[in-house]
């Protein structure tokens, strides 16, 4: 079941993923520039975000008492299980069923509740009647949701510490979900850039639903994937993050911000800021794969091997446009900032209706963009509904000339 996620008229407030420059240095000016801002305290108008270095449990969100890491947390059976999830609703009883109506609002004392009848509309997003909505809650690792579970909403959450894959918020394979998650100003990844100690896995790993938006997020200190989608999930959002710090770990693949598996028939990654620095806060050459990346290999390859899965463009989005649309963001580092999909040269068919569009290329990392240069893997443009428009290097010799 594919939920429409479309992002209500007049609820963008930024054009590009340049806006989000700044906002986390912790000046005044910035500070107070919260339509641009993205992670929980942006709703909670606080100063001091992002602060990822503090304590996990710290400042106003919630800290409810949940199993450890790898339990199925939502699985419609066990949250309103002793220590389930849904008992840090307020006024929940800790028995089958129980759960105050969800009110919308940005009270941090408001930790979510049910959707009521005719659904509602959360920062802009449709979201349906008897969703499960989780808000300024902090989460463990390993966080899950298997079905039979409603479509779940995480607003102004955040997961912080060491973790390993699968990380914060994940839906295996194979499990049978196929409703729609919502990540709405979360905050997700390490502690800081300590391999050993700090530094979670990934932070983002949804492998079966019926669609996913990731919307506003802060996302950093990781070692592996940002946000990664699998064949299973049929269509992804990512709008508006910030990403950044990545880190390198021995044995890891980075993925820095979009990670699409290959099969998915649509997607918006759209008017982001996805940036990270080499070397990294341990002096380690990041120059690794990908800012945003379309991969059509089942294997998570980039070699051509593997089973193939075109990415065929034959989806509507939410908003309209059909197939998928690479547009707004503001991107450097890694190896290739966009990896596009055409992993087979010779293979015309394996990307078609992919438009990319509007996109800010920095040299602040690599003179390049990346470290082997803009994008890689590009489809035959002009072809098979595959368009591109100004894409234009944001800085350096060439600023304002187009890089793709």
């Amino acid at each position: 079941m594919s939920i429409a996620r479309a992002l209500a008229s007049g609820a963008r407030v930024i054009t590009t993923g340049k806006q989000l420059i700044g906002q986390c240095d912790g000046s005044a000016e910035n500070n107070s520039r919260l339509a641009t801002h993205v992670g929980p305290n942006a709703l909670l108008r606080s100063a001091s975000y992002p602060n990822v270095s503090a304590a996990r449990g710290s400042g106003p969100l919630l800290a409810p008492a949940v199993p450890e890491a790898g339990y199925w947390k939502i699985n419609g059976s066990a949250e309103f299980a002793t220590d389930g999830l849904c008992t840090a609703w307020a006024g929940s009883p800790a028995s089958a069923g129980a759960s105050p109506a969800y009110t919308y609002n940005d009270d941090p004392s408001n930790n979510g509740g049910i959707v009521g009848g005719g659904g509602a509309v959360i920062d802009g997003f449709p979201v349906p009647a008897g969703s499960y909505v989780f808000q300024f809650m902090d989460v463990s690792a390993g966080m899950g949701i298997a079905s039979p579970a409603p479509a779940v909403v995480f607003r102004g959450c955040r997961g912080r510490a060491a973790a390993t894959a699968p990380g914060y918020w994940n839906c295996s394979p194979g499990n049978g979900y196929s409703q729609a998650i919502f990540l709405l100003y979360c905050d997700a990844g390490g502690l800081g850039p300590n391999v050993s100690t700090q530094i979670a896995d990934t932070a983002i790993d949804i492998e079966s639903s019926g669609g996913i938006t990731v919307y506003r997020c802060y996302l950093s200190y990781c070692a592996h994937i940002y946000v990664q989608l699998a064949a299973s999930t049929t269509s992804y959002d990512m709008i508006e993050c910030y990403c950044e710090k990545g880190v390198y770990a021995a044995g890891d693949h980075f993925n820095g911000g979009a990670f699409m598996g290959g099969g998915q028939d649509n997607c918006r990654i759209e008017r982001n800021y996805i940036v990270h620095k080499s070397p990294d806060e341990n002096a380690h050459v990041l120059n690794e794969t990908d800012c945003i990346s379309l991969n059509n290999y089942s294997d998570g390859t980039y070699t051509g091997t593997g089973t193939v899965r075109p990415l065929a463009g034959t989806g509507t989005n939410p908003d309209g446009t059909a197939g998928y649309q690479i547009t707004g963001n503001y991107a450097g580092g890694t190896g290739y900032p966009f990896y596009l999909g055409q992993i087979t040269p010779t293979d015309v068919s394996a990307v078609a209706n992919m438009n990319l569009a509007d996109n800010l290329l920095t040299t602040s990392v690599f003179p390049g963009g990346g470290y082997d240069g803009p994008v890689d893997d590009a489809p035959g443009w002009g072809a098979n509904g595959n368009t591109k428009s100004s894409n234009l290097w944001a800085d350096g010799p060439d600023a304002g000339t187009t890089f793709a």
